[in-house]
C-alpha cells in the first residue's frame, strides 16, 4: 500500500504536479472548466499563477471526503489526510 501525506497546501499542490488528476484530464481534451492543456502544463511546471476559486472548485472540495474514499479503495493507497489548508 503507498501512502501520500500531506500536510500543507505547498505539499499537496506538489503531489498534484506529479500526476494527471480528474480535473485535469478534461482540460487536456478541451473540456476543462477554463483551463486549457497549456493551463495543465503550466501547473504541472509550478509556473502558472493561482487561479481563483470557481464554483466547480468548490463543489470539487465539498466531495474530497467521497472521492478520496473512493480513490484510496481503487488505487490500494492510503491518503493521510490532514483537513484543508
Amino acid at each position: 500500500m503507498n501512502i501520500i501525506g500531506c500536510v500543507s497546501e505547498s505539499q499537496w499542490l506538489e503531489e498534484r504536479r506529479k500526476s494527471i488528476g480528474g480535473s485535469d484530464a478534461p482540460a487536456l481534451f478541451g473540456l476543462g472548466y477554463g483551463a486549457s492543456p497549456l493551463r495543465v502544463a503550466l501547473e504541472k511546471l509550478g509556473k502558472a499563477p493561482k487561479r481563483p476559486q470557481t464554483e466547480e472548485m468548490l463543489l470539487g472540495q465539498l466531495q474530497e471526503p467521497v472521492i478520496r474514499t473512493l480513490y484510496e479503495q481503487r488505487t490500494n493507497t492510503k491518503v493521510a489526510y490532514h483537513g484543508r489548508f
